[in-house]
């Protein structure tokens, strides 16, 4: 089942939401969300019209928080068949706080030393980790194996379920910011139903030849 919507926080509701739900399906088991909820981050917002008002731009930005925080390949170090990258990064003294990476020196075009504080905001926050998509929207999958009953069955107590999850979705609007829509695949039976009969029917034209082959040998 998938929930799609671009406000993080309400998608993620929802999905708990549905988790919860199908818990009480019987024979669904190992129910969980496939993305990981947000995690603790660095957050580094730029300003850019004070980076245009010291001349900096975004790419001397990106170079010093990699090089500062995340370190960059400078070198290589052969050794036989081996290679090793030689990797610059600021001590750790300089970096292990959102104070001291908001002190850390840009130079502009002109030579000048600014300090990152001047040109962006830095805090410590949370946020998603992997963001999925599908036909370009934003979406959350609840994922879960059956034991112990059918998927034909499963998906019809799923449907009687899913009306206690459609009252979730009207609390926010058809599109926009913030929409969320859940699908649980009610045509996925008649799906499977299909490709069986499709794929016999294709392995059905390949053994053609090969029968009146062995009808000829036997004759």
């Amino acid at each position: 089942m998938k929930v799609y919507g671009e406000d993080f926080r309400e998608t993620r509701s929802i999905a708990e939401d549905v988790l919860n739900t199908l818990q009480k399906v019987p024979g669904a088991v190992d129910l969980a969300i496939d993305q990981e909820p947000p995690l603790p981050q660095l957050q580094v917002r730029a300003d850019c019209e004070a980076m245009a008002r010291y001349g900096v731009n975004v790419a001397d930005l990106s170079e010093l928080i990699e090089v500062a925080i995340g370190g960059k390949a400078i070198s290589q170090v052969f050794s036989g068949n081996k290679v090793y990258d030689v990797i610059c990064r600021y001590s750790e003294e300089s970096r292990n706080s959102p104070e001291k990476i908001a002190n850390l020196m840009l130079t502009s075009q002109t030579g000048a030393k600014i300090p990152l504080s001047q040109v962006t905001t830095v805090k410590t926050g949370s946020g998603e980790i992997i963001i999925t998509r599908e036909m370009n929207k934003r979406h959350l999958t609840v994922r879960l194996n059956l034991r112990g009953t059918d998927l034909g069955s499963f998906l019809d107590v799923a449907r009687a379920s899913k009306k206690r999850c459609g009252t979730i979705s009207k609390r926010f609007p058809s599109n926009g910011v913030g929409s969320s829509r859940i699908r649980t695949g009610p045509t996925l039976g008649c799906r499977s139903y299909g490709i069986v009969h499709a794929l016999y029917y294709k392995i059905a034209i390949l053994l053609t030849p090969h029968f009146f082959d062995f009808m000829e040998l036997s004759g």
